[in-house]
């Protein structure tokens, strides 16, 4: 763990240079007027309202009609429009309440850095250590570790907010770092934190993976024992979640949308028992589970586990994946369930195949997040422009909940928005 006697330590060592300073008391002055209401997400420089980044990515995104898609969605689920909308929203506030946690956590971690005060008592032990709970916390203790350990490396400020007077648009990034380069000069570099959860094992060519961790290109095994390539993997996600539970006392949980590659037992008369095989949802499973004769397949050792129960239990961060086998089937966990492909959210995997993309300028960008936030983050670099900052990098920085890190570069946008946005 990061104690405070060791960030002491290195700016003892590794002073931080002037220039460091003098951009952190720049940005704080620029921007001082500028006032952000949390519970509307607004921004403002008095009277004027500035729109968020987030509004400004919307303008190159593909309309999307999401009451039409909440109507059908519901029908399919035997559902009202209203309750599936309500649904989202709750598992909008989920994903949002664990991110703010996990942002709380890096924003007084950098403040330990800096000098200012850290709000998070309980997190900060008597003797000077920053305590993480959670395994994306560990993964930004981690990524704070690595740079306590670089000379070259310097903070600026967390949670930055600015807005862009011209552009008429505002928002808040998560890290500026400053880096001094071989030849002295300093450079800036612009950090956004996202999360990456899930550990449902998965076994493949080069032994188990997790669903975090598996790729495009993996190897894995389907219900034949055939070995299939997958193909794409989904976007991590907040969604009602349900948990099975087999007659032999084991357990999974899923989302509600996850497919099943089940056996039904159904009885045709009093002597005769028919047996049908079909895709079905967790959510169908839980309301077919209470009339038995519910099975999941598995493959080690290899039979049919029957369904005793499937109860709703508190979200997780689940993940999809698809495979290329012409099963569509893929197997999960040590006992190898049969699992379906799940392409509710692919949308971005499914853009990509379609080539469906972003508007103008960015018709050469797939319509996916990845995309968006390399907008994002080239308009926060405009932002900085405006106070001649030089941007060197902008970084996502991926946290994973076994502790670790992946850094993402996303590329430079900023010509391409000056000119959209100037129109």
């Amino acid at each position: 763990m990061i104690n405070i006697r060791d960030i002491q330590a290195r700016y003892a060592k590794w002073p931080e240079p002037r220039e460091v300073t003098e951009a952190r008391e720049r940005i704080t002055k620029a921007f001082e007027d500028l006032k952000f209401i949390e519970e509307s997400h607004q921004y403002f420089v008095g009277d004027r309202e500035y729109p968020p980044v987030s509004t400004v990515c919307h303008k190159f995104e593909p309309y999307v009609d999401w009451d039409q898609i909440a109507a059908t969605k519901a029908k399919k689920l035997g559902k009202t429009k209203e309750a599936l909308q309500e649904e989202w929203h709750q598992n909008n506030i989920t994903s949002t309440s664990c991110g703010s946690k996990t942002h709380w956590f890096g924003e007084q971690m950098m403040n330990l850095f800096i000098g200012r005060p850290v709000e998070l008592p309980f997190q900060f032990s008597s003797d000077g250590y920053m305590i993480p709970y959670v395994g994306k916390e560990r993964a930004i203790e981690k990524y704070w570790t690595d740079i306590l350990g670089n000379p070259n490396v310097f903070p600026v400020m967390p949670e930055a907010k600015l807005y862009h007077e011209k552009l008429g648009y505002a928002g808040t990034f998560d890290i500026l770092l400053a880096y001094r380069m071989a030849n002295g000069e300093i450079m800036f570099s612009i950090h956004d934190y996202k999360g990456l959860p899930l550990d449902t094992q998965i076994k493949t060519e080069d032994g188990w993976k997790t669903m975090e961790t598996i790729q495009a290109g993996n190897k894995v095994w389907d219900k034949d024992g055939n070995i299939v390539t997958v193909l794409n993997t989904s976007d991590i996600h907040y969604n009602p979640c349900f948990m099975i539970t087999f007659d032999d006392g084991s357990q999974v949980i899923a989302d509600h949308e996850h497919r099943w590659w089940v056996m039904r037992k159904i009885k045709a008369n009093y002597f005769i028992m028919e047996t049908d095989y079909e895709v079905m949802t967790t959510e169908q499973m839980a309301g077919w589970s209470r009339n038995g004769g519910l099975y999941i397949e598995q493959k080690n050792p290899e039979c049919f586990k029957r369904v005793v129960k499937v109860d709703p239990v508190e979200t997780v961060p689940t993940r999809c994946l698809e495979v290329d086998g012409s099963s569509h089937t893929f197997c999960v966990g040590e006992n190898m369930l049969v699992t379906h492909n799940t392409n509710k959210d692919l949308k971005n995997q499914f853009n990509r195949s379609k080539s469906n993309t972003l508007l103008d300028p960015f018709r050469d960008y797939i319509d996916e997040p990845l995309s968006i936030y390399s907008i994002q983050l080239s308009l926060y670099q405009l932002g900085l422009a405006q106070l001649g900052l030089p941007i060197i990098d902008r970084n996502l920085i991926w946290l994973k909940e076994d502790g670790e890190y992946e850094k993402i570069g996303t590329p430079d946008l900023t010509g391409r928005l000056l000119n959209a946005l100037s129109v």
